[in-house]
């Protein structure tokens, strides 16, 4: 290949990594403008999502799970009355409880599957619109930079070119298993190259 062409297929692989990042930005801005919700409606989403929830907790399972006897450390008479997604731990796991039918137990009196059915979609689907509304993806890391194979890959992908990164770019140090480290653990001559 001579060194105007590669010159070229660099200046290529800017632009289009830099197209690229341009529209996953206009994308997240884009899913990030949302209209706002009126606070009467979504306290009435709120209420309605719970009915069947609150009959189901009321029914089966503030017997034992009341200020009283705590049974497994969860108390409904401190939460019950709130919104759902004020203590979303607490409800993911009743959520999974429920999932598996391992509440209430087989000795207590137990709603018919269709009870169960509703308790979990409305419970999940409350939960799953707080999260989208407030995501919280944990701590991310500002770049991360591609492997020689993966960087092999996304140019065959992005422009059809097949090049052999193993002979571009010096060999990946691997940190606990991974070879795709953060930009700023990179030596200066990678960076260079």
């Amino acid at each position: 290949m001579s060194m105007r062409h590669h010159r070229h297929c660099d200046w290529r692989v800017l632009a289009t990594c830099l197209g690229w990042l341009l529209f996953e930005a206009s994308s997240l801005r884009a899913q990030n403008e949302k209209p706002l919700e009126h606070p009467k409606d979504k306290a009435n989403v709120s209420r309605r999502s719970s009915s069947p929830v609150r009959s189901l907790v009321d029914q089966y399972c503030a017997g034992c799970h009341d200020s009283e006897m705590k049974k497994g450390g969860l108390d409904f008479d401190s939460i019950r009355m709130e919104d759902v997604t004020k203590h979303p731990e607490v409800w993911e796991k009743v959520v999974r409880k429920l999932r598996a039918r391992q509440m209430p137990p087989m000795e207590k009196p137990r709603p018919d599957e269709s009870t169960y059915e509703k308790a979990v979609a409305r419970l999940s689907d409350a939960l799953d619109s707080a999260a989208a509304g407030h995501p919280n993806p944990g701590r991310t890391e500002t770049f991360r930079r591609l492997n020689r194979t993966e960087y092999q890959n996304v140019i065959r992908n992005l422009l059809a070119l097949d090049i052999d990164a193993a002979e571009l770019l010096p060999k990946d140090d691997a940190s606990q298993g991974f070879d795709n480290v953060a930009v700023g653990n990179l030596s200066p001559t990678l960076l260079d190259r």
